[in-house]
């Protein structure tokens, strides 16, 4: 095992980011102080040029990193639906039939773990863009709360 895998087993997996700015560097802790990996600098270095530098967890920063593209759910009309349907291969297509709708995901990503969704729901036709793991009743759920319940209201 090298002294990288040590660290790694010894201490998760940390880095060092700006929640505004989202750039980040991964850390390593070198006798007894967290350093970045690049070049050795600490956090009170990087906060000299960036205030709000902070340690945390890697999938602290990339979960950050992604919801800055989500975005909320807007209505569609059926020929973008069966356009992005038909345009790249669907991820996760979900024709549940028996009033369920259905919904998939586009096979592009805008960051990580994040894509196009699109749904037909209840006869209308939806897109948004969140997480690839979403399941569709997850993205029914969205969708019943940011559209469906605001006009009920």
């Amino acid at each position: 095992m090298t002294q990288n895998q040590t660290a790694v087993a010894i201490y998760p997996e940390k880095v060092f980011f700006s929640p505004s700015l989202f750039i980040g560097w991964h850390a390593v802790r070198v006798s007894g102080k967290w350093r970045t990996r690049a070049d050795g600098r600490t956090l009170d270095e990087l906060r000299q040029t960036w205030p709000d530098m902070v340690l945390g967890k890697l999938s602290d920063y990339q979960a950050l990193s992604d919801a800055r593209h989500y975005t909320p759910v807007k209505e569609i009309d059926e020929a973008r639906f069966t356009d992005q349907l038909e345009v790249l291969p669907p991820e996760d297509w979900q024709c549940l039939g028996k009033g369920l709708g259905q919904s998939f995901k586009s096979s592009e990503y805008w960051s990580g773990d994040v894509t196009d969704i699109f749904a037909h729901v209840q006869g209308r036709f939806f897109e948004f863009r969140d997480r690839c793991t979403l399941s569709h009743q997850d993205i029914v759920a969205r969708i019943q709360k940011e559209v469906f319940d605001r006009e009920q209201a």
